[in-house]
């Protein structure tokens, strides 16, 4: 998984929006929505709810934004960069499991 898209799932968190932080990123609204959609199906978890003042994480939510976070920081710290992705066979099952690990007990569907 492009590590913008946690990137990207990070500043929903902080804007409470979809549509700014879509432009934050200069990306669409659909586009981040469908980003945010593929992370819940790939995890198999919800990650916002609609609340009084905006989006708002849901317990599952939390612990995914809280790994995220962490996850870009030691990116970021290492690389010198966001822009790296997290794909291929390697990265991308070490990505998985991380995240498997940490969202305990919420299954990770790949």
């Amino acid at each position: 998984m492009d590590l913008k898209i946690y990137e990207y799932i990070l500043t929903v968190a902080e804007k409470k929006s979809i549509t700014r932080a879509a432009e934050v990123h200069f990306i669409s609204q659909p586009t981040l929505s469908q980003h945010i959609k593929s992370v819940e199906k790939r995890y198999g978890i919800k990650l916002f709810r609609k609340g009084p003042g905006g989006l708002e994480p849901t317990k599952e939510g939390e612990i995914f934004l809280t790994n995220a976070d962490s996850m870009v920081k030691v990116m970021k710290r290492t690389s010198g960069s966001s822009s790296i992705c997290i794909s291929g066979a390697c990265s991308s099952a070490t990505s998985s499991r991380l995240l498997r690990n940490r969202i305990h007990p919420f299954p990770c569907h790949l």
